[in-house]
């Protein structure tokens, strides 16, 4: 957390109704907007702070579109000239900055950017904490809403994406049509293009964004060739895997498509096009480019965030005990070193 706030101070620039414009030698301008009646951060507050990045019109960064950055307020820590602006900072103000972008990228102009003109930021301070407890409640407040935010982000993205392999998903459409009505299957197609086959349909609500599926899978090729499973011991890795659909991106596109038609205890099958899968690489030797997908899938659990970390620190603390007896273990078998 403190580096990622120091980074985005390092490599950002930094204009009050109380000051008026501010420069330095090297060109860097500033100016703060304050009204002098919040309270004074000083080094050892923990911050909470809004950061808008900005090329021209362009927005290259919006904090407030996820959540706010969190970091230590340490100005030994500053670069001199941010030493400097931000030395006498309250809850409440706001910094402005600009610089040339020759003097942030001195090395590798960026290609939207162009020699002579400016990049500016504004940071506005939210909040100030004298404890690390404090700032990590509020920052454990903020993250459902930053993971919500980030999830629908990154599904937008998803959609634009596939627009453009249209073509593709089209294709291996009719591809994965033509199979089901062969083998006399009824599917349900997902909104991105996974069709799904229930077998069996489970009970409960289907699965949402916030729900992390427990899975038994098994992957093949159209032609039924195998390439991973985590039933099957031969591919070394018998357990089921947990999926959190609330992070987009942790498994391939068409379980995320394909899991929210199911519940917990559903079996059944994906049909997944190639686009939702393993796209144009394809995986390995086993998994060609372009390459429609079967799964067969069973959700054998269906947890709750707050039941999933439960979890995870019961296994953590498990794992722990088992070190601490195979330690004491060793320790028991070692000759005694006093013993003549």
């Amino acid at each position: 957390m403190k580096q990622l706030f120091y980074l985005i101070i390092t490599s950002l620039i930094l204009f009050s109704c109380t000051q008026s414009t501010k420069k330095f030698k090297d060109g860097t301008e500033y100016k703060i907007i304050s009204d002098g009646k919040g309270q004074k951060i000083v080094n050892g507050n923990f911050i909470e702070v809004e950061i808008l990045k900005k090329y021209k019109d362009s927005v290259l960064y919006n904090s407030r579109e996820i959540m706010p950055q969190f970091g230590l307020y340490d100005t030994a820590q500053f670069p001199p000239l941010f030493k400097e602006i931000f030395k006498n900072i309250r809850v409440g103000d706001s910094v402005f900055t600009r610089n040339l972008v020759d003097s942030i990228y001195k090395e590798s102009m960026p290609p939207f950017a162009k020699k002579g003109e400016y990049e500016t930021t504004t940071y506005k301070f939210i909040n100030a904490f004298t404890t690390k407890e404090q700032t990590d409640s509020a920052y454990n407040k903020w993250l459902p809403i930053a993971k919500e935010r980030t999830a629908k982000k990154q599904k937008e993205l998803i959609v634009k994406e596939l627009k453009t392999n249209e073509p593709q998903l089209k294709a291996d459409d009719k591809i994965l049509s033509d199979y089901i009505a062969a083998h006399q299957l009824t599917a349900v197609k997902a909104p991105w293009g996974t069709y799904v086959v229930i077998t069996t349909p489970g009970t409960g609500e289907n699965l949402n964004d916030s729900s992390i599926a427990v899975v038994n899978y098994t992957g093949r090729t159209l032609v039924d060739s195998v390439f991973d499973s985590n039933t099957d011991i031969k591919f070394g890795h018998r357990q089921p895997i947990n999926v959190d659909l609330s992070q987009v991106g942790s498994v391939i596109l068409g379980w995320t498509d394909g899991l929210k038609q199911m519940k917990k205890g559903s079996k059944g099958k994906f049909f997944i096009p190639s686009s939702l899968g393993y796209g144009k690489t394809g995986s390995g030797d086993k998994i060609k480019p372009n390459e429609n997908l079967i799964f067969d899938i069973e959700v054998t659990d269906v947890l709750t965030p707050a039941q999933y970390q439960a979890k995870q620190l019961e296994q953590q603390q498990k794992m722990m005990e088992m070190q601490q007896k195979m330690q004491q273990q060793m320790q028991q078998r070692r000759p005694d070193s006093s013993a003549k």
